[in-house]
């Protein structure tokens, strides 16, 4: 004798493998809860809002800390920008070091002797001109 029908017996068969799916589940997420621990209330709790008041009492002392190191953090900078700007003016208001300048040990007694020169005086040798002009590039 049958006390269901086949469509109510089917019914019933997918709405408990539902069931089974959701336990495998919380059981599966890792949280110290087994099987058999798990009704349709737990279910329940675990579906709906957590009260978000107490969360937020909880977490208010962390955000308040949090609030005042940024504001020494942003205390400190804008400290470190007004030295930095105190610093820029000092360099500005300093004097520019003297340029230096490059002079030799000894004074250089050598004198320039061009090409005329140097063919007036070695008007006999016109072998040496040549190869003078032709050391300084002329020819």
């Amino acid at each position: 004798m049958k006390v269901l029908t086949d469509k109510q017996h089917a019914d019933l068969q997918s709405r408990a493998d539902a069931y089974d799916q959701i336990v495998a589940s919380i059981v599966g997420a890792g949280q110290d809860i087994t099987a058999a621990d798990i009704t349709a209330e737990t279910v329940i709790k675990m579906v709906q809002p957590a009260d978000t008041a107490a969360e937020i009492v909880d977490l208010q002392p962390q955000l308040d800390t949090a609030n005042a190191r940024v504001t020494e953090l942003e205390t400190q900078l804008d400290t470190a920008n007004t030295r930095i700007s105190e610093l820029e003016a000092d360099i500005d208001n300093q004097p520019a070091e003297q340029t230096a300048t490059i002079a030799p040990k000894a004074e250089t007694t050598v004198e320039k002797v061009d090409i005329i020169d140097f063919a007036a005086k070695n008007q006999d040798d016109p072998f040496a001109i040549l190869a003078k002009a032709e050391k300084e590039g002329l020819i």
